[in-house]
C-alpha cells in the first residue's frame, strides 16, 4: 500500500506542478483516440473494400503506440522514469512499424508468421530454421531498418523519431548507468521536467506519422490540421 500511496502523491504533485505538460498530453491522447475512431467509423462503410487492408494493418500498430504512450506517462506522473522511457520507446517501435506495414503490404504476413520462441528451441521443429526466421524478422522490425523505410516519406520525421528512440534508450529504455540514477527522482528534480518533455515529444513524433498514414482518408482535413499545429507544424 505504501507503494501505492506514493504513486499516487507522485502523481497528484505532477498534475499541480506541471498542469501545462499534463494538459498537453492530454490533448495528444484526444488527437490520438479521434484520429483512430475516426478511421474505424469509415472502415464501417467500405467493408469489403481490400484498398484499406494497409491501413487495418498500420492500425494495429498505431492503437498499439497509443497504449504505450497511456502506460509511459502514467510511469513518468508518478516518477517512475525509467520504466517510463522503456513503454515510451515502444511507442516509437510501435509507430514505426505502422508506418513499414502500410508501406510494404508484405511486411505484414511476415511479422505475423514470425516463429513464437518455443518453435526456436525444439528439434523437432525445425529450431534452426525458426531461430533464423525469427532472427530475420526481428531485424526487419528493429528500430534503424524501419526508419529507414518511413526516411523514403519523411526524412525530417523518420530523423526525428530515432533521435527520440535513442534519448529514451539512454532514459532507460535500454539498462544503463544513467537510467540507474533516475530510476526515481525528487519530485523537485529538474530531471522530472524533462521526462515530461520526452513523453510529450514522442506524443508528437507518433502523432504525426499516425497523420502521414491516415491524413489522406479521415473524412475530417480539420484533423490532421489540429495535430500539424499540436506538433509545431503549419
Amino acid at each position: 500500500m505504501h507503494v501505492l500511496q506514493r504513486a499516487a502523491e507522485n502523481a497528484f504533485f505532477t498534475v499541480v506542478h506541471h498542469p501545462k505538460a499534463v494538459k498537453r498530453f492530454r490533448e495528444a491522447m484526444e488527437l490520438f483516440a479521434e484520429g483512430l475512431a475516426a478511421y474505424e467509423d469509415i472502415r464501417k462503410n467500405a467493408k469489403d473494400d481490400p484498398h484499406f487492408v494497409r491501413y487495418d494493418h498500420a492500425l494495429t500498430f498505431f492503437a498499439e503506440a497509443r497504449r504505450r504512450l497511456l502506460c509511459g506517462a502514467k510511469l513518468t506522473f508518478e516518477h517512475e522514469l525509467t520504466d517510463a522511457a522503456k513503454a515510451l520507446r515502444g511507442a516509437i517501435e510501435a509507430s514505426f512499424a505502422g508506418c513499414h506495414v502500410y508501406a510494404d503490404p508484405g511486411a505484414w504476413e511476415r511479422w505475423v508468421s514470425r516463429p513464437v520462441a518455443s518453435l526456436c528451441t525444439n528439434d523437432r521443429y525445425g529450431a534452426a530454421a525458426a531461430r533464423q526466421a525469427r532472427l530475420k524478422i526481428g531485424s526487419e522490425f528493429g528500430v534503424c531498418r524501419l526508419a529507414k523505410s518511413l526516411r523514403l516519406r519523411s526524412r525530417e520525421l523518420a530523423a526525428t523519431g530515432l533521435d527520440l528512440y535513442e534519448e529514451l534508450n539512454d532514459a532507460g529504455g535500454h539498462f544503463n548507468v544513467t537510467a540507474l540514477q533516475f530510476a526515481t527522482v525528487d519530485p523537485e528534480s529538474t530531471e522530472l521536467k524533462k521526462a515530461l518533455s520526452r513523453v510529450n515529444r514522442t506524443a508528437a513524433a507518433s502523432l504525426r506519422m499516425l497523420d502521414l498514414i491516415f491524413g489522406d482518408v479521415w473524412p475530417d482535413a480539420g484533423l490532421s490540421r489540429r495535430i500539424l499545429r499540436f506538433t509545431g507544424r503549419r
